[in-house]
């Protein structure tokens, strides 16, 4: 199936995007939050989890979760009924399908739990490569970064980029656009920063406003007018008069 036959498809069934964020990029990396939204951008589930092993400071600068802000979370265990209930039987669309199945494979496994069964995982990200069409005889199509394809299309995040729900939703404007669909949401001004781990947003939001903002031009004073008469200055002007003056007195003088 083309891809833009395979994006119609996953829109007309009414198939399931679904995005994580991580403890790091370890094999045994699990998820700290999950979103899984519709191809019409209902949102079915969005939440912090808090995993068995602590964020790592590498996943942390990604997305900047931070092990203060999953210490009060419920763990997996408290979200595997509702989280099977949208997966099982279901076609799920994810922006690098073999990732975030490991991951959460690897979510239910830490704690005991039996993963997710008869999930029908598709890839957006390879659909994507060949619809952009950049082929190579060795290496086949080209792979790229959620972040890359939003900003190569000009394609605006709808919150903050590396976090599960807005690349959810960036996911199904790249599904859209491979299917020919016209209702983007386009980039009119920067795309959102990404805040490090640690920093608090509003701080960094202040910080980043002042850093962008250019720096005022030097006041340059200009030099000193010439003091000019008839456009020679004054002093020679004086030094005529007085030359002029002397030879006045020896003329009256003789």
């Amino acid at each position: 199936m083309k891809p833009q036959e395979q994006a119609k498809h996953w829109i007309e069934r009414y198939s399931f995007i679904l995005d994580t964020e991580t403890t790091g990029l370890e094999d045994d990396a699990e998820a700290c939050e999950i979103s899984i939204i519709t191809t019409e951008g209902e949102v079915l589930f969005d939440e912090i989890i808090k995993p068995s092993k602590p964020i790592g400071r590498t996943a942390m600068g990604i997305h900047g979760i931070r092990n203060m802000d999953i210490k009060d979370k419920a763990g997996i265990e408290a979200h595997a009924d509702v989280l099977r209930a949208f997966l099982e039987n279901q076609t799920i669309v994810v922006y690098n399908a073999a990732y975030d199945k490991r991951i959460i494979e690897n979510t239910f496994m830490a704690a005991g739990l039996e993963p997710p069964k008869n999930v029908t995982w598709q890839c957006a990200m390879l659909a994507y490569a060949e619809w952009r069409g950049h082929n190579s005889s060795k290496t086949g199509w080209r792979w790229h970064k959620l972040t890359d394809a939003m900003e190569y299309h000009q394609l605006a995040f709808s919150g903050m980029e590396h976090r599960a729900l807005p690349d959810a939703k960036a996911t199904l404007q790249i599904i859209k656009l491979m299917a020919g669909r016209d209702d983007l949401n386009f980039l009119t001004n920067a795309k959102p920063k990404v805040f490090s781990a640690g920093i608090e947003r509003k701080a960094a939001t202040e910080e980043t406003s002042v850093a962008d903002e250019p720096s005022p031009k030097p006041l340059i004073t200009p030099p000193p007018k010439q003091d000019n008469i008839l456009g020679y200055p004054k002093w020679e002007w004086a030094i005529a008069g007085t030359i002029l003056f002397v030879i006045l007195i020896f003329i009256l003088a003789g």
